[in-house]
């Protein structure tokens, strides 16, 4: 176990709560932590930060709900950007890809988000995927009469990441316009990695 804190308080070995006796009440220092307990780790507290050596951090808030546990993993987003695609009616998967070679070189692709829609407006519509549907009317057999109801999609978007030859992360989004005259796919991403907090 260690313990170490800036001058001018200092109380290396044993509680650190015994050197504590005179500074509580209202002489207590700005800021001053009233208690402090150390068991099997090491704690560091200095200008560089928190270091916890052999223990975890958790933080409960004041309603018991934990909010760090020290335990679990978490999402850590990479890089984050946008994309856009035009097109028009008859387009069938046209792309938009975007490399990212400044994340470094992966063994496998790594985790995304992505939000898609036709509005690049702060309050226009995002999508995990994309999807405008039409209904419409289709024969039962060639040549017959279009009386049977059909939904049909008019434009589409997705994406995905890969890697390509140099092992650098691609963002690559696919739109299929059917027949929704000229629109413009707008496309908001997270590249993301599993890493400890």
């Amino acid at each position: 176990m260690s313990f170490k804190e800036n001058p001018p308080f200092k109380n290396p070995v044993g509680d650190p709560r015994s050197g504590m006796g005179s500074l509580q009440g209202s002489g207590q220092p700005a800021g001053f932590i009233e208690q402090l307990y150390i068991s099997d780790g090491t704690v560091i507290i200095d200008d560089n930060g928190i270091q916890v050596t052999g223990g975890r951090i958790s933080v409960t808030n004041p309603g018991g709900t934990v909010i760090i546990d020290g335990n679990s993993d978490m999402f850590r987003i990479l890089a984050t950007g946008t994309q856009s695609k035009a097109t028009n009616t008859g387009d069938v998967q046209v792309t938009v890809n975007t490399a990212l070679p400044g994340l470094g070189t992966f063994t496998s692709s790594p985790s995304h988000l992505h939000y898609i829609g036709l509005s690049t407006a702060a309050s226009g519509d995002h999508f995990i995927n994309y999807t405008s549907l039409a209904r419409g009317w289709v024969a039962g057999s060639s040549g017959g009469s279009p009386t049977n109801p059909a939904v049909t999609p008019t434009i589409g978007a997705e994406a995905s990441t890969y890697l390509d030859g140099s092992n650098n992360v691609n963002i690559i989004t696919y739109v299929t316009n059917a027949n929704a005259g000229a629109q413009t796919a707008s496309i908001r991403y997270y590249i993301l990695m599993q890493a400890a907090f």
